[in-house]
C-alpha cells in the first residue's frame, strides 16, 4: 500500500518534482537501496530556524511534548570515544533503552539490570547501582529513563518505576503496577505519567509515588514489544495506547477532553496491529502522530479533529522543525514532510538488507543543518535536510539500536551490546 501511494503521488507530481541521481563516495551499497538510488526532490526550498544549543537531555525525548527540533553540534562530526558496558552475556539487546543526559552525565541501564552513569566529556564511569529485583529475572527489559529535580525516575518490563535520590544513589519508593511497562516515564511538575503495557495511563505523585488518578484504553490482543510517552501542553495529556487509540486527557484529573480511534475504519494490515510506536508530538497548533497500519497524520490539539494524513507509519522519532518534518519509516525511507498539508518534499530510500538480514536505522535527530541517523550494520550517515544529499558517512563495526541523543554538542549513540559512543 505504501509503494503504491508513493508510486501515484510522484506520478501525479510531475510538474513539481524532478530527479536527480546521487553520487556517493566509496560503496554506493553500504547506504542506499541498490534498486532504488533516486532522490525526489521538490523545487520548493527548505528554510530551518536557528539550531538550539543544549546542554540537558532529561527525558526520552528530551521535553515533555517530545518535540525534537533543529538542535546545534558541530558541522563535521568524529568519533571522540566509545565506552563498553561493564557487562557480557546473552541478554537480548531488543529491550535496550535509550540513555538520559543531565549535568554533563549520562545515564544508562544495562541489560543486567545495572544503571551506568559515565562523564559526558571523558566517557569516564562515575557510578552503579543494581536493580536487584529485575536482576534475578530471566527476561529483563527497560521501559526507559528520566530525571526531575536530582531524582532518576526508571521503568522496568516486569511493571516497577523506581524514583531514585541521584545524590545518595537510593531508592525513594518503587511503585509496582500490574503490567509490564515498556514506555519511559514523563515527569513534569508534581507528577509521573506511566502508561503500562496493557493500556492504563497512571499519574502519581513524584515525591511519594501514591496514584492520582488513573485511565484505561482498550486492549490489543497483538501488539509490538516496546513503549511511547505521552505528550503534554497546557495541563492537557495526549495519550495513545497500542489499540490505535488517542485520548487528550486533562493532567490534573484524568477526565476525558476528546477521544480519537485512528484505526477505526481502516481494513486491518500487518497481522492486525495497530499499535502507534512513536511518541505523539506537539508542535505549534498540531498533534503528529503515527499508527502501523500506515497512517500519519497531523490532528488539531483543540479538538482532535484531523487536518491532515498521508499513508506512512514510523517506530522512529518525529523531528519537527519551523514548517517542516522528517522521519524515518518503517519501509527505510527518509522523509521530508511539509507540516501545513502533508505534502512530501523529497525522500531518500535507505538499504534495507545486508546478506539477508533486515537492517535496522535509527534517527533521525536534527542538528546543525544535518540530519543523523545510524544502522544495525554500524554505517552513521549525515544528510542534507534541504534535499537529502548525503554530507558525510562513518563506518564502525557496531551495531546501532537506540536513536541518537545530543548534549553540548556531543551526539552519543548506543550499540546491541550496551557500548556507548560519543561524536562530536
Amino acid at each position: 500500500m505504501l509503494f503504491l501511494f508513493v508510486a501515484l503521488f510522484f506520478l501525479n507530481a510531475c510538474s513539481y518534482f524532478d530527479e536527480e541521481e546521487i553520487k556517493l563516495p566509496g560503496k554506493r551499497e553500504a547506504v542506499f537501496e541498490k534498486k532504488s538510488q533516486k532522490l525526489i526532490k521538490s523545487k520548493k526550498s527548505v528554510f530551518l530556524p536557528k539550531p538550539i544549543d543544549l546542554k540537558n537531555w532529561p527525558l526520552h525525548n528530551h521535553n515533555v511534548s517530545n518535540n525534537l527540533t533543529h538542535f546545534l553540534s558541530n558541522e563535521k562530526l568524529k568519533i571522540k570515544w566509545e565506552k563498553e558496558a561493564s557487562y557480557s552475556g546473552s541478554k537480548s539487546d531488543f529491550f535496550v533503552a535509550k540513555p538520559i543526559i543531565y549535568k554533563n552525565r549520562i545515564y544508562s541501564v544495562l541489560a543486567n539490570s545495572v544503571i551506568s552513569v559515565r562523564d559526558v566529556i571523558s566517557g569516564k564511569k562515575i557510578w552503579e547501582k543494581k536493580l536487584s529485583e529485575e536482576s534475578d529475572e530471566d527476561i529483563f527489559f527497560t521501559g526507559g529513563v528520566g530525571i526531575n529535580d536530582e531524582t532518576l525516575f526508571v521503568s522496568s518490563g516486569i511493571g516497577n518505576l523506581y524514583s531514585i535520590n541521584l545524590s545518595t544513589r537510593e531508592i525513594n519508593w518503587k511503585k509496582n503496577f500490574s503490567s509490564p511497562v515498556s514506555a519511559p516515564p514523563l515527569i513534569f511538575s508534581n507528577k509521573v505519567f506511566v502508561v503500562t503495557d496493557d493500556n492504563q495511563t497512571i499519574a502519581l505523585e513524584k515525591s511519594s509515588g501514591q496514584e492520582i488518578w488513573s485511565h484505561s484504553g482498550s486492549l490489543e490482543n497483538v501488539s509490538i514489544i516496546g513503549g511511547v510517552s505521552p505528550s503534554l501542553k497546557d495541563n492537557v495529556l495526549y495519550v495513545t495506547y497500542t489499540s490505535g487509540e488517542i485520548f487528550a486527557l486533562n493532567s490534573q484529573s484524568g477526565s476525558i477532553l476528546w477521544f480519537e480511534n485512528i484505526a477505526l475504519g481502516t481494513i486491518a494490515t500487518r497481522n492486525l496491529i495497530f499499535d502507534i510506536q512513536s511518541s505523539p508530538v506537539i508542535h505549534k497548533d498540531k498533534l503528529l502522530v503515527s499508527s502501523y497500519i500506515n497512517k500519519f497524520l497531523a490532528m488539531s490539539l483543540t479538538d482532535g479533529e484531523k487536518i491532515w494524513e498521508i499513508e506512512l507509519s514510523t517506530i522512529n522519532p518525529i523531528i519537527t522543525a519551523g514548517d517542516y518534518i522528517y522521519l524515518l519509516d518503517t519501509e527505510n525511507k527518509l522523509h521530508c514532510i511539509d507540516l501545513t498539508d502533508g505534502t512530501i518534499l523529497w525522500t531518500v530510500q535507505l538499504k534495507i538488507q545486508n546478506k539477508k538480514k533486515s537492517l535496522r536505522w535509527a534517527g533521525p535527530l536534527l542538528t546543525s543543518n544535518q540530519i543523523i541517523i545510524a544502522s544495525s550494520e554500524g554505517v552513521i550517515l549525515s544528510i542534507s535536510p534541504f534535499n537529502g544529499k548525503i554530507l558525510g558517512q562513518i563506518d564502525t563495526d557496531h551495531e546501532f539500536i537506540t536513536n541518537p541523543i545530543l548534549s553540548d554538542k556531543s551526539i552519543f549513540l548506543t550499540t546491541n551490546k550496551g557500548t556507548l559512543l560519543a561524536l562530536e
